[in-house]
């Protein structure tokens, strides 16, 4: 058994060891608002970072896309704000929310559990239609998973919708390099993931 985990051990090192030193890149749509620092607003897509400049495009274009003669340049020193948005962030917003309400409506409903029956004695109830009534409401754990599960569902995917629609990152750069390498730093942070 020990064998087997030091053999194990040496195989994993030895593709974490060979693997490249490139990070992947996410495939991702940044919607810009520029504001410069005349008031001037200015709409497209984020194709490029650099120290100095922020390139964007009229064309739907992805971040990470080759500088080319669609981008736009503006320098640090000339923005005054940065509004980027991702597109389709309504749709990401609807799912997480569908998937969160669901789950939390299945898990009410299994915690509750089923519904105690109202036994009425027959020889009272001579056509049954009290003890109907008296149970038409009464639901077994499963039924009320579906039910809340369905509920929540939707009411979080129209919640999620919403705030994935309003939703944004802001960034004041006002001028200051420093800000514009902090914003840098993040947006390369969200694409190339978190990696330490």
């Amino acid at each position: 058994m020990k064998l087997q985990l030091v053999f194990a051990l040496i195989f994993f090192s030895n593709i974490t060891l060979t693997a490249s030193d490139s990070l992947p890149m996410k495939k991702l749509y940044y919607k810009t608002e520029l504001r410069d620092t005349l008031g001037n607003y200015k709409y497209g897509y984020l194709t490029t970072l650099t120290d100095d400049d922020v390139y964007y495009s009229d064309e739907k274009m992805r971040f990470g896309s080759p500088v080319n003669a669609a981008n736009r340049k503006n320098n640090y020193t000339v923005i005054n704000q940065i509004k980027i948005k991702r597109k389709g962030s309504a749709v990401r917003g609807a799912v997480a929310g569908a998937i969160i309400g669901t789950g939390i409506g299945v898990i009410a409903g299994f915690i509750e559990g089923d519904d105690k029956y109202i036994y009425i004695d027959p020889a009272q109830d001579f056509l049954g239609i009290a003890s109907i009534l008296a149970n038409v409401f009464t639901l077994s754990a499963e039924e009320k998973a579906t039910i809340y599960g369905l509920s929540l569902g939707s009411g979080g995917a129209i919640v999620g919708a919403l705030i994935g629609a309003v939703a944004h990152k802001k960034f004041i750069i006002g001028g200051n390099r420093d800000r514009h390498l902090a914003m840098k730093q993040n947006i390369i942070e969200k694409v190339y993931g978190n990696y330490k």
